[in-house]
C-alpha cells in the first residue's frame, strides 16, 4: 500500500509539473507550429495496446519538440461473473524528440495508472490499483509530405514503484494539424 501511494503521489505531481511547465511553454510560444496527434501504440506502457492523444510544439530550431500525450486502454470489460467491471489502465507522458527532418530520438518519462479485476483466493472478485513509473528511449520516423509518423521504443518500468522490468512499445500515429 506504500508503493501505491508513493507511487500516486509521483503522478500526481508529474502530471502537474507537465500541465504547469508545457502549458506555460504552449502558451508563451503561440507562434511556433503544434501537432495534434492520435497514437495507436501496440504492447507499450498501456498494456497490451492503447489509444492516445498526443500534443507536441515544435521550437524555433526545428530540433526539439517537447510533447505531452494522455491515453487509455481496456483489456476486459468483463469480470469473472460476467459483470461488466473493467480493466483498464491510463498512460500519461512527457517527452522530447530530438532530431531534423523525419528522424527522431524519442526520449520519456511516464505514469501508467493501472485498475485490474482478480479474483482472490476466496474466488471473490476484487480490484487492484497500481501505478507503473517508466523511461523510454526510442526512434520515431515522421512520413514526409503525410501526417503519419512511426514510433519503437524501449522502456524501463518500475512496476508499481517496487520492482524493474524491461518493456518495449511499437506505434504509429495520425496527426490531425
Amino acid at each position: 500500500m506504500h508503493s501505491q501511494l508513493r507511487g500516486l503521489s509521483f503522478l500526481l505531481v508529474l502530471l502537474a509539473s507537465i500541465l504547469s511547465t508545457t502549458g506555460s511553454a504552449l502558451a508563451q510560444s503561440d507562434s511556433l507550429p503544434q501537432r495534434h496527434s492520435l497514437v495507436i501504440e501496440v504492447a507499450g506502457i498501456g498494456g497490451f495496446w492503447s489509444l492516445s492523444y498526443e500534443i507536441n510544439k515544435v521550437t524555433a530550431n526545428g530540433i526539439l519538440s517537447p510533447y505531452v500525450n494522455a491515453g487509455g486502454s481496456v483489456m476486459r470489460i468483463r469480470n469473472y461473473s460476467q459483470d461488466f467491471d473493467p480493466t483498464f489502465s491510463v498512460p500519461l507522458s512527457v517527452g522530447l524528440l530530438l532530431g531534423a527532418g523525419s528522424n527522431k530520438l524519442d526520449l520519456a518519462f511516464s505514469n501508467t495508472l493501472i485498475s485490474e479485476v482478480l479474483a482472490s483466493e476466496s474466488l471473490e472478485i476484487e480490484r487492484k490499483w497500481q501505478v507503473n513509473g517508466a523511461v523510454h528511449i526510442g526512434y520515431r520516423y515522421w512520413v514526409p509530405k503525410r501526417n503519419l509518423f512511426f514510433k519503437i521504443y524501449y522502456a524501463a518500468v518500475l512496476v508499481d514503484y517496487d520492482r524493474f522490468t524491461n518493456w518495449g512499445g511499437l506505434g504509429f500515429g495520425y496527426t490531425l494539424h
